[in-house]
């Protein structure tokens, strides 16, 4: 994979520009409209050991897309100190989709890279700012989101974002027209024009919006939304990484499973208790990390996927 000039950038810089760019009315790229989610009746309180001991109907499928280039500071914020002495550098992470098989469709977690990575095209999004976030990236032949779904003859129903960074929204042209969205309330698109232009979500209409203030209150993750009505799946309030950020707890066939989504981006920032670099607001990245911790300490049963790690 050929490896350009590392560039060492954070999230400050992409919301000055964008400051700068609506104040000459120019950061008027399109999004999709919002609307509020339609969720089952939430329940009162909730037991984890009675849910995670419930019988399971998911059935759980990690769809790799791809690697993407990035800065080690991104991923993990150098300046805790328990990272004293640890040099920033790019490193290569993981970009995923999750599957979650049912009884009643086909859903996933996120939708990783579409075919537009692989060798020969153009990605759909561009702009200076791009290689200040993603240095490269790469993609095998049939490992985009579009051909690993058509293999497994699948069609999704729905997609449940963790967030939409580009690395997580960038498989949606793959899905089909009729596929549903959802992401946490307030969560910010990026798509700016000349500096950062992402087309991902063009053909998308609406996003529904998972409202964390109508959530559960629940031991240890705090606030929960659950999202069938049956306990299977559940998101998770964890915002900090992004303002929506939303975390998500499966009960599958292979046992109960901790999507982390961007609170961690790898099993070393999750271990060692150390939030993304790059994040919204840091205190609420800690936050929503050490409930994570807290939760998969409490209950050792719960594998746990990190956002750009296995």
């Amino acid at each position: 994979m050929n490896k350009p000039g590392y560039t060492h950038g954070r999230p400050s810089i992409a919301l000055a520009l964008a400051l700068i760019l609506s104040l000459f009315g120019l950061s008027r790229c399109y999004s999709p409209g919002r609307s509020p989610a339609s969720m089952p009746q939430q329940p009162d309180q909730v037991h984890w050991n009675e849910v995670l001991q419930r019988p399971p109907v998911i059935r759980w499928r990690i769809l790799q897309t791809g690697t993407v280039h990035v800065p080690l500071s991104g991923m993990m914020n150098l300046e805790d100190p328990k990272m004293a002495g640890m040099e920033d550098k790019p490193i290569d992470v993981l970009v995923m989709a999750h599957l979650l098989q049912r009884k009643d469709g086909a859903f996933l977690i996120d939708t990783g890279l579409d075919d537009s990575f692989s060798p020969g095209h153009k990605a759909r999004m561009w702009g200076p700012l791009l290689r200040t976030y993603v240095l490269d990236w790469q993609q095998n032949p049939g490992q985009d989101l579009g051909s690993q779904l058509q293999r497994l003859q699948i069609t999704p129903e729905a997609v449940f974002f963790t967030h939409l960074h580009s690395d997580h929204t960038a498989g949606v042209p793959a899905l089909s027209e009729d596929t549903e969205f959802y992401v946490g309330k307030g969560d910010t698109f990026y798509n700016l024009p000349f500096i950062y232009r992402v087309t991902h979500l063009d053909g998308v209409q609406t996003l529904h919006e998972i409202d964390c203030a109508h959530a559960t209150r629940a031991p240890i993750l705090g606030s929960v939304i659950d999202i069938f009505g049956d306990g299977s799946l559940w998101a998770i309030c964890t915002p900090g990484h992004s303002a929506g950020h939303l975390s998500y707890l499966a009960i599958t066939t292979d046992g109960p499973v901790l999507f982390t989504g961007d609170a961690s981006h790898t099993r070393k920032g999750f271990e060692m208790g150390i939030e993304p670099g790059w994040v919204d607001d840091r205190e609420e990245a800690k936050r929503s990390l050490e409930k994570l911790r807290k939760f998969a300490a409490t209950y050792p049963q719960v594998r746990v996927v990190y956002g750009h790690e296995l």
